[in-house]
């Protein structure tokens, strides 16, 4: 058979695969290349290239505050403090001098008002004045636009004697000397200005440590509610309390309302506690109301776990005095409160004559919350621990609102600067008209007080210069009608960063 007779005439068959040849996997180029690939664009940045210089932030105007008030106050004793809503008070409110926004206050005296904080009603202000919000209840107030930055508050009861500072809500705060049974009595108030709810937790101190009140430990206040605890009835005790509102969500009002009635039938009273925002290593505690022959108490709360010692100068125009009976300091115990006696001492300072003391500067090696009580039975009044004018922001001052009417009207001033500084002054009438504008001198670390004229419904006190620490309070009335209170920071301006792309 020949070569041609034995060629096959059908279908050829596929060649072998060659050895070593595979089809590429698609997942293998995914692992591998596209890395690669990653890795060359990134090799192709100049790595040594000039990175553009830092932005400065820039200051934008702030355009919304919301601060809250107390209620005029719930009598300790009373039944369900947190269903009953005072009737007669007033809340003062203030705006700065440029003002062109909305000012809207919510009283929180009706389930329908807790239930939309914005159905608020407008408050008619003229720029840099003070108008009054007749309301017994919590109080909402909201400032926008203009009105915002520099918008301030007071609470004032009925008589319109007894005050408090309204503060932006907060995460948390302090109160030092509250009662809970015998002659003094406390109800905390927390307010919740915010949708959704807010939860609370409650630490509690007395001279021996760590008051242990389970049924208070946690509490969650809802959109609108205001909760008011009588500490006799949850956890009754003779000696003096130091309370911790711990804001684990959200943010609250805070404020304690005291009720003092001397077993012996005198006359008693009440007042609001002053708030502590947190311990700190040195607290200065300014205001002293009444004169030489006063009571005075130093109160002092520990919330560490190892004895701390506390030093006190007394703060005077002409700087900080240790006094020579006071060199020995007071040990505090861990997790404890403790008490001492000012009375001698700053009754010798304030019969120097030009108001020898306007308060006092506790150190201690620890952080701890420091107050000071003045008076006894329907005169006690408790001093005020001062906040700085903020340094984080662009523009701000220290900003107070003053009762109507007549009364002493006395700024108290104190200066953490090494050297001479002139702390400019502005008082303002409810109409915004300047009835003052100084610039007080103040020495080395020294206090000083200045007499507001009459009619004096706001005072600003804006230091040129923020490295300038300068703390102030209010002190108002005489007698069982005297207050101290907090000029806090009301903010101007707001300091916001400058985004940049991070690569050029």
């Amino acid at each position: 058979m020949s070569e041609e007779q034995v060629r096959p005439t059908g279908r050829r068959r596929a060649a072998p695969a060659q050895p070593g040849r595979r089809r590429i996997d698609p997942a293998i180029v995914a692992a591998v290349v596209l890395p690669l690939l990653v890795a060359l664009a990134v090799a192709a940045v100049r790595v040594g290239a000039p990175q553009p210089p830092a932005t400065a932030p820039t200051a934008e105007a702030r355009t919304a505050s919301t601060l809250v008030c107390p209620s005029a106050g719930v009598l300790a004793g009373t039944d369900e403090p947190d269903t009953v809503v005072p009737t007669d008070g007033v809340v003062r409110v203030g705006t700065g001098p440029d003002a062109d926004g909305d000012v809207t206050a919510s009283p929180l005296d009706t389930p329908a008002a807790a239930e939309d904080l914005e159905d608020a009603a407008d408050v008619a202000l003229d720029a840099g004045g003070a108008a009054a919000v007749d309301s017994g209840a919590a109080v909402v107030v909201r400032g926008s636009g203009g009105a915002a930055p520099g918008l301030a508050a007071a609470r004032f009861d009925a008589s319109g004697g007894i005050g408090t500072t309204c503060r932006t809500p907060d995460v948390g705060g302090w109160f030092v000397g509250l009662g809970a049974g015998g002659e003094r009595s406390s109800v905390l108030e927390l307010t919740n200005p915010d949708p959704g709810s807010a939860v609370a937790r409650l630490s509690l101190y007395d001279e021996s440590g760590p008051v242990d009140a389970p049924e208070i430990r946690s509490l969650v206040v809802g959109t609108g509610e205001t909760r008011r605890l009588d500490l006799a009835e949850l956890v009754p005790t003779l000696g003096d309390l130091a309370v911790h509102v711990d804001v684990a969500r959200g943010r609250l009002g805070i404020a304690a309302l005291q009720t003092m009635q001397p077993l012996d039938g005198s006359r008693g009273g009440t007042t609001w506690a002053p708030l502590v925002a947190e311990p700190t290593t040195e607290a200065t505690i300014l205001g002293l109301p009444g004169d030489g022959a006063t009571a005075r108490t130093l109160l002092v709360a520990n919330p560490g776990d190892a004895p701390t010692r506390i030093d006190v100068d007394v703060l005077g125009t002409s700087g900080p005095v240790r006094p020579t009976s006071l060199a020995d300091g007071l040990v505090v115990a861990p997790g404890a409160v403790a008490t001492l006696d000012l009375t001698d001492v700053l009754g010798e300072a304030l019969a120097e004559g030009g108001g020898g003391a306007s308060g006092v500067r506790v150190t201690s090696g620890t952080a701890v919350v420091a107050s000071l009580r003045s008076g006894a039975g329907a005169a006690e009044v408790g001093s005020v621990t001062t906040a700085p004018v903020p340094t984080d922001v662009a523009s701000g001052a220290l900003t107070g609102v003053l009762p109507d009417g007549a009364g002493a009207r006395r700024l108290v001033l104190d200066s953490r600067a090494p050297g001479e500084v002139a702390v400019p002054v502005v008082a303002r009438s409810a109409s915004g008209d300047v009835l003052l504008e100084q610039d007080v001198t103040l020495g080395a670390g020294a206090a000083t007080a200045l007499d507001l004229p009459e009619g004096t419904a706001r005072v600003d006190v804006a230091p040129t210069d923020p490295r300038v620490d300068v703390r102030a309070a209010l002190v108002t009335g005489a007698g069982s009608r005297a207050s101290v209170l907090a000029l806090v920071p009301t903010i101007t301006t707001d300091l916001v960063p400058t985004a940049r792309r991070a690569w050029q």
